[in-house]
């Protein structure tokens, strides 16, 4: 059989640094709703070599502000990207997802609390060779994250910590396509499932400087950084800051990975926010740390207030 393995997918959802403008511009909005567009490059590796894809992924987030302490979001997602590989192996990626998380704000502290559930569909046909292959991960998430908001000398500092609890089950297809010879036909299948699941710590740094530009205009560049490191069993190595929060805090990112693995791995992300009343579009570039498998992430968002 072909004897691929997709390793590793990035799943990408509610942008890096969106900020509410009703934080920053003292509005009172109590929706935010924000549309992402991210393109993210990743490496595939089989028996016989390996490939780059590189999934476009459209993100819908929504979120709603309750009262002064309470507040929602969701998101969904979906993407995918399709190549041929050495001119004989063609492939087909996709993911799609949803995640929603309630948040409790106290002063500069919030808590959050969700779940998330991906699924990523990886499916191969080698030309010529009459065999075909499929792997599909569903992955479900149980989250808590604490963060704590920081002014310094004009600088918006947010630490964040979080646990989470993971079930995935992965489930692989191989199979001959039917050969017909001398009135007979012969078809070869194999089919393997595999559940585990495992706990992890996350942990998120990021660093954002204010600059109104006018009474309505604020720009907003930032820097974050994140974390995640397993604690027992088996989990899909990511990075998981929720962050889902009230459109009258500043919103963090969930970025996840998967790969079934014991090490810690981590993101590096720059971008900058345009906030003009209650409008905002921002611009993100996303390096992955401790990970040779994933590339360069871009994304760009559009959000509202009302």
């Amino acid at each position: 059989m072909i004897g691929f393995h997709s390793s590793r997918v990035i799943l990408l959802f509610t942008c890096t640094l969106i900020f509410s403008s009703a934080h920053v511009l003292g509005g009172d909005d109590r929706h935010t709703l924000t549309l992402e567009w991210q393109r993210s490059k990743e490496t595939l590796s089989g028996e016989k070599g390996s490939t780059q894809i590189a999934p476009i992924i459209v993100n819908i987030h929504y979120a709603y502000q309750f009262e002064d302490a309470w507040s929602m979001a969701v998101s969904a997602w979906d993407g995918e990207d399709e190549k041929s590989w050495d001119g004989t192996l063609f492939l087909s990626n996709q993911l799609r997802g949803l995640s929603a998380a309630f948040s409790f704000q106290q002063n500069s502290w919030w808590l959050d609390a969700g779940a998330q559930t991906s699924t990523t569909d990886t499916r191969l046909y080698v030309k010529g060779a009459n065999q075909s292959y499929s792997e599909k991960n569903d992955i479900l998430d149980l989250f808590v994250n604490y963060n704590f908001d920081l002014d310094w000398r004009g600088w918006w500092i947010t630490p964040g910590v979080g646990i989470g609890y993971q079930q995935s089950r992965a489930e692989i297809q191989s199979q001959e396509i039917p050969i017909r010879m001398r009135d007979s036909v012969w078809r070869v299948n194999a089919s393997q499932r595999q559940d585990q699941n495992g706990s992890y710590l996350s942990g998120r740094l990021t660093l954002a400087y204010p600059m109104p530009a006018s009474e309505s205009v604020l720009y907003l560049p930032a820097l974050s950084l994140d974390w995640i490191e397993p604690l027992w069993g088996k989990v899909y190595s990511r990075t998981l800051q929720e962050g889902m929060n009230s459109t009258a805090t500043r919103r963090q990112s969930s970025t996840q990975s998967e790969n079934a693995s014991a090490d810690g791995s981590g993101f590096l992300g720059v971008g900058v926010t345009i906030l003009l009343d209650q409008y905002s579009a921002g611009l993100t570039v996303t390096e992955p740390i401790a990970d040779d498998q994933l590339g360069t992430q871009i994304g760009f968002q559009l959000g509202m207030n009302f």
